[in-house]
């Protein structure tokens, strides 16, 4: 007999009860959208490459900014993998676990029930819901692990190719602080280091361009500023052309630069030596004038010498006649008085002669006095020229050396001294013709100085000769008076000739030999004044020779 089981209301209770906490404690528990989730996430993705596509290049944001969300969905997002897989096991263990308490107690409290049947059909139906809600838990633990990690690396391996495809915007979606997060961020920091890294290639590429092209501007304008030189040099070697053939008016056009003061320097040597040329010019040309002058005085003193030693020897050939007369008085007393008046007419002519004599050794003495005078300064003036010539050589010898302080700054130049070079070997040139041409005027001028001191003494030896020759013309003159007073006391004497012959012979040979010395001085006088015209000849040649050698410069411009 079977024993049908009735359940109590107490046990019929308690399995409501139990059945209700069941149902409660599956309905508490917490349920996973899959569906929302997965939209949500793809939607997510998609909103976040076309951020990255659209928007310029901008840093990644760090993690401490990932948008925090409040749901626990976001809270298990953001766990590192390691504890993703703890919780799920836990989870797992969980449920088993709380299917395993369920059945036990469902069992237990329904032990005691005699329905068995209706027992185990609702049983099975319990276990059922419950390894169906296992299952779900796990489909959805399953779809929540591909959503948070396998999901994250796909993406990150897309955006990856994407990259390396040369697409450098291209940026992870950071959506949680686990392993898969960080490799987000450190992907977007590499590829962010990559985009700055290449724009500073770029910044780089083009700071090189424009230092190109600086460089290139710099040394066109270098190659144009050699080139300005060179042709400012040109046209300073063309200017400056003339002054190697002795052209002092060239000037050199002033300019900026080092060129524009070796310009202005050539100029002022050039104004200098063109003044000094100038005062050598006019020296000469006086000294040409006063040589001039004191030739002509000089011929007409010659020439007067000439006239006086012919009149001596006519006084001498009218001593000899009265000498010859008184010889004849001796010899024939008959002619005494005609002899006498004879005498006394060539005696006073003798003194008129004396007179004239005296007069042109007097005007002789002070030609030659000027001409001394003249000669004196023509010394000064060669002293003169000395003078200028000195200064020539200085200004020369300072020319020489700033051509060689020159040559020295070109050679330290290199290159471009070149040209610099050639100008100061012009200048140095220049130099060396101009102290040659001042040696040869400074031995022409000592040359000058020389024969001048040679005609300053013969010219005072003629004055010394003119002062004894106009003592022996008195000295004559005066015996011509003698002589004179004689003839006219002949008449009275004329009975006293014989004894007064021999007086008068001797008085005759004194006057002889007294107009004989007369006749040499003057001879001596001629040849002075010929020497004295032969030395100033001499030195209007070599001023002719200066003027010559100061003619090759050019200091005016000639219409």
């Amino acid at each position: 007999m079977v024993t049908k089981f009735e359940p109590s209301s107490s046990t019929t209770e308690t399995h409501s009860q139990n059945n209700e906490s069941y149902q409660d404690s599956a309905n508490n528990f917490p349920q996973l959208d899959i569906e929302a989730l997965s939209s949500e996430n793809s939607r997510e993705e998609n909103l976040d490459v076309a951020q990255v596509l659209s928007r310029p290049e901008s840093p990644p944001k760090p993690a401490s900014k990932v948008s925090k969300k409040t749901s626990l969905l976001q809270g298990f997002y953001d766990l590192p993998i390691g504890s993703k897989q703890q919780i799920i096991a836990v989870v797992s263990f969980v449920s088993v676990l709380a299917l395993v308490i369920t059945e036990g107690l469902i069992i237990h409290n329904h032990y005691q029930q005699v329905d068995m049947i209706a027992f185990l059909g609702e049983d099975f139906l319990r276990q059922l819901l419950m390894w169906g809600l296992v299952l779900g838990i796990h489909i959805g633990l399953a779809i929540l692990v591909g959503n948070t990690i396998v999901k994250p690396v796909r993406q990150l391996e897309k955006i990856a190719k994407q990259f390396s495809q040369g697409d450098h915007l291209a940026r992870a979606k950071v959506s949680s602080t686990d392993e898969v997060g960080q490799l987000a961020i450190a992907f977007n920091t590499l590829a962010e280091n990559t985009l700055n890294s290449e724009r500073a290639l770029e910044d780089e590429a083009s700071n090189l361009k424009q230092a190109r092209r600086k460089a290139e501007e710099l040394v066109a304008e270098q190659t144009k500023q050699n080139q300005a030189i060179q042709m400012e040099l040109l046209q300073l070697l063309e200017d400056v052309e003339g002054a190697s053939s002795g052209d002092l008016t060239v000037r050199a056009d002033i300019t900026e630069g080092q060129i524009g003061i070796v310009a202005d320097f050539f100029n002022s040597i050039i104004e200098s030596m063109r003044d000094i040329v100038t005062q050598v010019k006019q020296s000469t040309s006086q000294v040409n004038l006063s040589l001039g002058e004191n030739e002509e005085s000089m011929a007409e003193l010659t020439k007067q010498s000439l006239r006086q030693a012919k009149k001596i020897q006519r006084m001498l050939d009218f001593v000899e006649q009265m000498a010859q007369s008184i010889q004849d008085v001796a010899k024939n007393a008959s002619q005494a008085a005609e002899v006498a008046r004879s005498a006394s007419a060539t005696a006073t002519e003798g003194g008129e002669a004396m007179d004239r004599t005296v007069q042109s050794i007097v005007d002789l003495r002070e030609t030659i006095g000027e001409t001394a005078k003249k000669v004196k300064r023509l010394g000064e003036s060669s002293q003169q020229i000395s003078k200028v010539i000195s200064l020539i050589n200085q200004i020369a010898l300072q020319t020489n050396l700033l051509a060689i302080n020159a040559s020295i700054e070109a050679a330290r130049a290199g290159e471009e001294g070149r040209g610099f070079a050639v100008v100061a070997e012009e200048v140095g040139q220049l130099a060396a013709q101009s102290a040659a041409a001042t040696k040869e005027i400074e031995q022409i001028v000592e040359n000058i100085q020389l024969e001048t001191s040679q005609v300053v003494e013969a010219m005072e030896l003629g004055t010394t000769q003119v002062v004894e020759g106009t003592h022996l013309v008195e000295e004559a003159k005066q015996s011509l008076g003698r002589i004179v007073e004689v003839s006219r006391q002949i008449d009275q004497l004329v009975e006293s000739i014989s004894s007064e012959t021999v007086s008068q012979t001797q008085t005759s040979e004194m006057v002889t030999n007294l107009m004989k010395d007369i006749a040499k001085v003057s001879e001596g006088n001629s040849d002075s004044s010929r020497q004295v015209s032969n030395s100033i000849q001499e030195t209007v040649n070599l001023a002719k020779q200066l003027q010559a050698s100061v003619e090759t410069f050019k200091v005016a411009d000639q219409s």
